[in-house]
């Protein structure tokens, strides 16, 4: 059985609560994510920071194809990020199972869970993502965590475009590897819930 340990994003990025909300945009944009951790001094999880947090905090379009002008950064000055994150996340420890973890993401329709150790200090995120990442590489059976260098997933090509038939291909290959699995009952709705937002992201 899959651990979290072996398939979450190591060393993810991180920002502190009182950093300014705006510096947590920038840091999603250069980095390709949707979440960060928010973390005191000495790493322990405070909340959950995400870009639909600032969408609903931002008086501008929040995108992560498009850095905020220099009118739309004063708009948002004084907007901290422990004024906007999710205070009190659900959390994962690195030994519980693939099923364990696709269950929380479920059951709570969220999309990542930070990954703690005993002391609350934050080692890795685990995504929708990563669910959908070990079910289409078989190699990823016992496979070393991956890096925050590695972590953007290729988007989904927009339907009728030269690429989409292979993507398909794959999307296929990753439900039939489900189907196979004990986790299909989980991971299955994983799968459901990213193609319907990717859907709803290409309509656009």
């Amino acid at each position: 059985m899959q651990k979290i340990a072996q398939l979450m994003t190591l060393d993810p990025v991180t920002i502190e609560p009182d950093v300014g909300a705006v510096a947590a945009l920038d840091l999603m944009i250069e980095h390709g994510i949707r979440h960060l951790p928010v973390v005191d001094k000495r790493d322990r999880l405070r909340g959950v920071v995400s870009l639909d947090d600032l969408r609903a905090a931002f008086p501008f379009a929040v995108s992560l194809t498009r850095p905020p002008s220099v009118s739309e950064r004063d708009s948002a000055r004084g907007c901290a990020v422990g004024e906007v994150m999710t205070h009190g996340p659900l959390t994962v420890r690195g030994d519980a199972t693939l099923s364990e973890a696709a269950e929380l993401l479920v059951r709570f329709r969220i999309e990542c869970l930070p990954v703690v150790d005993g002391a609350g200090r934050v080692v890795g995120m685990f995504s929708e993502t990563d669910a959908l990442r070990a079910l289409a590489t078989p190699s990823a059976r016992g496979c070393s965590p991956r890096s925050p260098s590695r972590s953007r997933w290729p988007r989904w090509p927009r339907a009728g475009s030269p690429r989409s038939s292979t993507r398909s291909t794959a999307r296929d290959a990753a439900v039939s590897a489900c189907a196979k699995s004990a986790d299909v009952r989980y991971l299955s709705l994983v799968c459901a819930r990213c193609r319907a937002r990717r859907a709803a992201c290409a309509a656009r």
